[in-house]
């Protein structure tokens, strides 16, 4: 979901409607990762390093991926998406063909950058910083989208974030970082918009198990 949200904000960045394609292909991206061990996900979930055992696993997803989604219909240009994501913009990278450039579809590219964008960011990178070392990477990215990821984060780091006790969370507004209870426990990862279902869930814990107070993202239309 998190992947789906920052497609999303790229492509509006640019002025591009948003394809079902893009948007199922964002969300089903990472289904692979149901076949990994519960402690790489988690290890991947916080971009910690990998062993080589681990990093083996990990190459194997995107064609693990496409195994998951071979027969279901009308998934094909889904699957062309996925397939594509690891192809970077100079035709270098997996799968290995001539493909290059602006022939490679517009859904992988934008796909290969947020997930990029997302493991440095889950690591705990900076953002100025994470832009710059993709940015450093020559040959991998669209560097129009590049460019436009670079400007919509500098205008996000722009946006005030607020933290809140759950009483005073909204729908419509945004986690931006992970709720946790107070075990540790992962409860929901940052990206997920707030709606009336999550709160409803949220609000039902058990007294004193969610660690507050949360921060989240408040769009214009929600302060109204």
């Amino acid at each position: 979901m998190r992947l789906k949200q920052q497609a999303t904000d790229l492509v509006a960045f640019l002025g591009v409607p948003l394809s079902w394609q893009l948007e199922v292909a964002a969300m089903l991206s990472q289904i692979g990762c149901v076949t990994l061990p519960a402690a790489t996900t988690e290890k991947l979930y916080y971009g910690r390093p990998l062993n080589s055992d681990e990093i083996e696993l990990t190459q194997r997803l995107p064609a693990l991926s496409l195994q998951l989604l071979e027969s279901i219909f009308r998934l094909e240009a889904v699957r062309a998406i996925l397939q594509a994501q690891n192809h970077n913009f100079d035709g270098s990278g997996s799968p290995h063909n001539a493909v290059q450039g602006e022939s490679i579809p517009l859904g992988a590219r934008v796909l290969k950058l947020v997930i990029d964008y997302d493991t440095l960011e889950a690591a705990g990178t900076d953002p100025a910083v994470a832009i710059g070392s993709l940015q450093s990477r020559k040959g991998r990215y669209d560097p129009k989208l590049l460019e436009a990821l670079a400007r919509a984060r500098t205008k996000a780091a722009s946006q005030a974030l607020s933290e809140l006790g759950l009483g005073a969370v909204r729908p419509g507004m945004y986690l931006t970082h992970d709720v946790m209870s107070t075990t540790g426990l992962l409860l929901v990862a940052r990206g997920h918009e707030v709606t009336p279902g999550l709160l409803y869930r949220l609000r039902n814990l058990a007294p004193g198990s969610l660690r507050e107070p949360l921060v989240v993202f408040v769009p214009a239309e929600t302060k109204r």
